[in-house]
């Protein structure tokens, strides 16, 4: 085996005791691959609304209501926050909450702790 795949191997054992930590309600599949398509524009200091998220080129696969319950469902458990806009009301972003950051700064130290040999 290489050494790029023990190192994945690796990683997924880390990144599986994370998901398992108790702090983290659990995520499914959908809920994990919707929190990464919006940590990518979190990660570039863009916002992005409920509508938005909803219609992400990423996300065609999922229908609109599937999405909208994937986000309703973060919120819930703690995930995604909504933000109102200052000057209409009608419009919320989706943010990452403080537990979100703690999370993808789990995942991330993981993955550093895997390169480790």
């Amino acid at each position: 085996m290489t050494d790029y795949v023990k190192i994945y191997q690796k990683y997924i054992n880390l990144a599986t005791a994370v998901n398992q930590l108790t702090v983290f309600k659990s995520l499914d599949a959908n809920e994990k691959y919707l929190l990464e398509q919006l940590s990518q524009y979190w990660a570039n200091n863009q916002r992005i609304t409920v509508t938005e998220a909803m219609n992400m080129p990423m996300l065609s696969c999922f229908s609109i209501s599937t999405i909208h319950s994937h986000l309703k469902s973060l919120r819930i458990k703690g995930y995604v926050q909504l933000i109102v806009d200052e000057t209409d009301n009608r419009v919320k972003y989706v943010s990452a909450s403080e537990l979100t950051q703690t999370y993808f700064s789990k995942l991330g130290k993981s993955m550093l702790k895997a390169t480790e040999i």
